[in-house]
């Protein structure tokens, strides 16, 4: 059963997108996009036989988590929003209250402990957020990557008919709380990092069998396009850049229970 992945997506920045790029291919694919399992979504297009492929995935800035053989686990700001979040639905259920408030801290980044207490440091560890960036995007990538037949497949078996042309378009959305922005001089700087626009991205890209990504920034809803066969000249060497991040952000929860009276 599809999670809705494209349909959320379009939501967040289809306006975004459309604003900036107007009524291009990619775009009027992705808008007319339907949610699928595996891949996440898909666009046919029957007069011409097209078929674009639309796999989503999510990176951020802090570290990545894996089991005991190494398996990856997503990164350590996804697993502390999921937990907090179920924490604040478990305490709402359980709670005695018509009315719940709470806050809760979501932790994406470095900190040091004084005895019991948690000191994060706003404007350091530049260069392990942006590692972090890096091996997120890359991991996640490589790993959409290996199953670019299976997905393709898993379409033609649904739409039962032999495409003659496949696109494939990766939505890579940054979930970093508070967005990912660069570093200079040790001071935070208004200009986000735009994966589109990044040496390494261009790489990766060039080298693979995916035609296009659609970059999503969710703090900003900025929305770029990157293309397979683009030039690499004039991109931004990330490993000359340091990332500013917010270590952790507050999560507020307000809820009021509805009261239904039957009759």
């Amino acid at each position: 059963m599809s999670k809705q992945e494209i349909l959320s997506f379009k939501n967040r920045y289809i306006t975004y997108f459309k604003n900036n790029h107007g009524n291009c291919n990619i775009c009027e694919w992705l808008e007319n996009a339907v949610d699928f399992e595996r891949p996440d979504g898909y666009y046919f297009d029957e007069n011409n036989r097209l078929l674009v492929i639309f796999e989503h995935f999510e990176i951020d800035c802090s570290e990545r988590l894996a089991n005991e053989n190494g398996k990856s686990l997503g990164s350590t700001r996804n697993k502390n929003f999921v937990d907090k979040h179920k924490e604040v639905q478990k305490e709402i259920q359980e709670s005695d209250y018509d009315y719940y408030e709470s806050t809760k801290v979501i932790e994406q980044g470095y900190y040091e402990l004084d005895g019991n207490n948690k000191i994060y440091h706003m404007f350091q560890n530049g260069a392990k957020y942006r590692n972090n960036f890096i091996k997120n995007f890359y991991e996640s990538f490589e790993t959409h990557c290996k199953k670019i037949e299976k997905y393709k497949n898993n379409v033609i078996e649904k739409l039962g008919i032999q495409p003659l042309e496949i696109k494939v378009c990766f939505l890579v959305e940054d979930k970093t709380n508070g967005g990912t922005h660069y570093l200079e001089n040790g001071i935070p700087s208004d200009k986000p990092v735009i994966l589109t626009n990044a040496l390494q991205f261009q790489q990766r890209i060039n080298n693979s069998n995916v035609d296009y990504v659609i970059f999503g920034a969710q703090q900003s809803g900025i929305t770029e396009v990157g293309f397979n066969g683009d030039s690499e000249t004039n991109k931004i060497d990330l490993t000359e850049k340091e990332f500013f991040v917010f270590p952790a952000l507050p999560l507020f929860t307000f809820s009021k229970k509805t009261i239904i009276n039957r009759k």
